[in-house]
């Protein structure tokens, strides 16, 4: 999208093959990383950025990113927070996705309950030292899940983050 005047024509292309290869349920897979919020996350925000070259893009997704939205939201755990499967125990890597990518999706930073149930989930997940536990989230070729503290923790800081400069703040 840096030129996107020069690569107009495959962007369009690639972004309308990436839309039709969502699933039913609204959320893409990743082929190398756990869970349904990574992939999710990364075609919502590819989306948006393409939507500020185009604004016709956004009136093509805006159903298909109301659904997203709604998706997110109904699987939300009872604890605020969200899993890397459907009905599965949550997690701070896959809560920091969930939560940054209703973030990009709200038309206002109004505090909604999805948000503040699950920075209250991250709140309480938080290490004393600062951390979050590792989550599964690379699929490695040995099916060895790669987990890391660095990557859950930075996603989650970086969650954080938007979330204080966007809604917080009000």
């Amino acid at each position: 999208l840096d030129n996107y005047k020069r690569y107009e024509n495959i962007i369009e292309q690639g972004v309308k093959y990436i839309f039709s290869n969502m699933n039913e349920g609204h959320f893409w897979n990743s082929r190398w990383y756990y869970g349904w919020l990574y992939g999710t996350m990364l075609c919502v925000r590819l989306s948006l950025e393409l939507s500020k070259h185009n604004s016709k893009t956004d009136e093509v997704h805006t159903e298909t990113i109301s659904k997203i939205r709604q998706n997110i939201i109904k699987n939300q755990n009872k604890d605020g927070g969200w899993a890397i499967e459907f009905n599965g125990n949550s997690d701070p890597l896959n809560t920091s996705f969930a939560l940054y990518t209703l973030m990009l999706l709200e038309k206002s930073s109004e505090k909604s309950i999805p948000l503040q149930k699950g920075i209250e989930f991250l709140s309480k997940t938080q290490n004393e030292d600062g951390s979050w536990v590792a989550t599964q989230f690379i699929k490695p070729r040995l099916n060895e899940p790669y987990k890391s503290k660095v990557i859950t923790t930075s996603y989650a800081l970086n969650t954080l983050t938007l979330y204080n400069e966007r809604v917080a703040v009000l």
